[in-house]
């Protein structure tokens, strides 16, 4: 009786394993398995970026970009350099603040040396996963470089 409870357990995730790979298709299901920011959300895939920042792993971080987005990347370079001179410098906390838009997501990130720091973020859906196409400072809910918050949501 006891090797059947084990038995039972082992055709149960089984079950529940051929039911992911029926729901989705397998190529998903394995990396959802290997990265489980892959396929959430958008908001799954921010946290995930600033996960991989406060780890270091930067080339990873890097990945969540679009090819296109050069302005985002600038950005990203700047807090990439913040994070290689300053090895002690680590996330905090991380909140999110509601926005009308599920693709806009505006995070502010409280670092445990600097002030805390706002970013509006906008993302994509492509086939593989969700892509970050524009990352942005700012300051409260004005963007720096002389935007305002409602130019960013309607780009």
């Amino acid at each position: 009786m006891r090797h059947s409870r084990y038995v039972w357990v082992i055709g149960l995730i089984l079950i529940a394993f051929l039911g992911m790979m029926a729901w989705e298709s397998p190529q998903v299901v394995w990396t959802t398995l290997a990265d489980p920011g892959y396929n959430d959300s958008a908001r799954a895939t921010v946290q995930h970026f600033w996960n991989l920042m406060d780890a270091r792993q930067l080339d990873l971080a890097q990945n969540l970009f679009t090819e296109n987005s050069d302005q985002a990347l600038t950005e990203f370079r700047n807090w990439q350099e913040h994070l290689t001179t300053d090895p002690f410098l680590s996330v905090q906390r991380l909140e999110f603040v509601s926005t009308d838009d599920p693709l806009k997501i505006v995070t502010r990130v409280y670092w445990n040396s600097l002030n805390p720091v706002t970013f509006h973020f906008a993302l994509q859906k492509t086939n593989e996963s969700w892509r970050i196409i524009q990352m942005h400072r700012t300051d409260g809910l004005s963007l720096v470089g002389g935007n305002n918050y409602g130019e960013f949501l309607r780009t």
